[in-house]
């Protein structure tokens, strides 16, 4: 079988699904070394795997890394809503992280991927986990006065 980006994705999901994080950070290492140009379905597979493994810190290290990279004007894939929303559902036992990664969505930086509904009801399940009520209700209600977002059941049951 020829390896390519396909190959290496679909290796690393087998590995997310398995939470082997850690052979799933090296397949990205190793399609990287081999010339592969992964993709942000490659960067959220392996993110999710550091999730399922609750290895919120090598997620949010991998997304830093990536992002980094893809700011230096590295080949590669560059963060988006996809890829920050699972880093942010990974960080969800923190719930500064979630916090600072919707800073990050929400600030004027160009290049910046935009936070959507799915990225608010994960910072909102983050207070959820840590206890925070007060700021899950301040968070909906941020997310009430805002039109171009419609809150859900999953963001209401956050």
């Amino acid at each position: 079988v020829e390896t390519n980006v396909f190959t290496g994705s679909a290796g690393i999901s087998s590995y997310q699904k398995a939470s082997q994080w850690r052979s799933a950070l090296q397949s990205y290492k190793d399609m990287r070394a081999e010339s592969m140009e992964p993709n942000v379905v490659t960067c959220s597979a392996t993110i999710a795997g550091c999730e399922k493994a609750s290895s919120w810190d090598q997620a949010l290290q991998f997304l830093w890394h990536v992002a980094d990279a893809a700011d230096a004007g590295s080949k590669g894939p560059k963060p988006n809503v996809i890829t920050y929303n699972s880093t942010i559902s990974a960080c969800v036992a923190r719930w500064q992280h979630p916090t600072m990664l919707l800073q990050d969505m929400c600030s004027e930086m160009k290049g910046k991927p935009r936070a959507d509904v799915v990225s608010y009801s994960a910072v909102m399940s983050a207070f959820a986990t840590s206890s925070r009520w007060e700021d899950a209700l301040a968070l909906l209600a941020m997310i009430e006065e805002m039109p171009q977002l419609e809150p859900n059941v999953v963001t209401v049951n956050a």
